[in-house]
């Protein structure tokens, strides 16, 4: 097994300290929130188009084969057990409490279109078939959201086909596209200096995502603090349990540690931009989209933590 390096090692603390960043630069220069949530929309889009940019083509398209197993599980925890689990944990933790239940349920039922790329990256997994997925998620998630809404809220959430075209040449094709022309000029240059430049590169737009996203939500979490408490224990309890309902189905399934990782994350990551949308058009001036806005801040440091704990449970089952 290849060795950590020191970014490697040290990462995670610089990606808690980008939260704590993000929470003081609201303090010192609020007037950086205009354009948070660009930053962010960028960040995340050039990460995707480096982390693509170290997989060939022939490597992605054995992803379609290679993964089938992973694919198929993913679909079945993110499309059939998430939703149902969402709603037990809202109907059982938030009783009274329907527009923090509303939020719970959204933000839940929307898997990650990119994030999960790069944790799972991070986590050594099974990037190539995580490209797959991308794909796979942004369409059944647009599909079915209708259906979740009439099961689980009572309300049809139209989606346009436009929307869904614009999602997948966002977050797919544009990146796949800009990772080829960035593959061929690092790699045509043989130069192991200019790889690692992008490996710190990498680190640094994460870092960059991180600092803008918490600075764009502090302004709600400062001023409602009590939503903060009432979400923190379903969501707390979704990103303990699904870490190990997915190391149970690999191990029946006997799936390698990487196709584990990505599953772990994509099952994980949730698609906080999507459902925030939904929440603010739908449930306008209620707790509903604090929610959804105040979720991912509880998130990533939980996923940071399970890339800790992924590294553990590597050495225990996996060999």
């Amino acid at each position: 097994m290849a060795q950590l390096t020191l970014l490697d090692k040290v990462q995670p603390l610089l990606l808690v300290l980008s939260v704590f960043l993000g929470l003081l630069l609201y303090r010192v220069l609020p007037s950086l929130v205009g354009v948070s949530v660009l930053v962010v929309q960028v960040g995340i889009f050039l990460l995707i188009v480096l982390i693509m940019s170290s997989k060939s083509l022939s490597e992605i398209s054995r992803g379609f084969t290679r993964g089938r197993k992973v694919v198929l599980i993913s679909t079945l925890v993110n499309f059939v057990f998430t939703p149902l689990f969402a709603w037990f944990i809202a109907k059982a933790l938030l009783v009274g409490e329907p527009e923090v239940a509303a939020g719970y349920i959204l933000y839940l039922v929307t898997p990650c279109i990119g994030w999960y790329l790069i944790f799972t990256e991070l986590a050594g997994g099974d990037v190539e078939t995580g490209i797959v997925l991308l794909g796979v998620n942004i369409v059944l998630q647009l599909s079915l959201l209708p259906v979740y809404a009439y099961l689980f809220l009572r309300v049809l959430i139209p989606f346009s086909f436009a929307d869904l075209i614009r999602s997948i040449v966002l977050y797919l094709l544009i990146p796949l596209g800009l990772s080829r022309i960035a593959r061929r000029a690092i790699y045509s240059t043989g130069t192991p200096r200019l790889l690692k430049t992008v490996n710190y590169s990498k680190t640094f737009l994460l870092m960059v995502v991180i600092t803008f996203m918490f600075l764009s939500q502090a302004e709600k979490l400062y001023s409602n603090m009590h939503v903060l408490l009432k979400v923190l224990i379903p969501v707390f309890i979704f990103f303990s349990l699904i870490p190990l309902v997915d190391l149970a189905v690999a191990k029946a399934a006997r799936i390698a540690y990487k196709e584990y990782a990505l599953l772990t994350f994509t099952t994980t990551a949730r698609n906080s931009e999507v459902s925030l949308a939904i929440a603010a058009t739908v449930f306008p001036g209620t707790l509903t989209p604090l929610v959804v806005a105040i979720a991912p801040a509880i998130e990533l440091p939980l996923l940071i933590l399970i890339l800790r704990e992924l590294e553990l449970i590597k050495k225990a089952f996996f060999k």
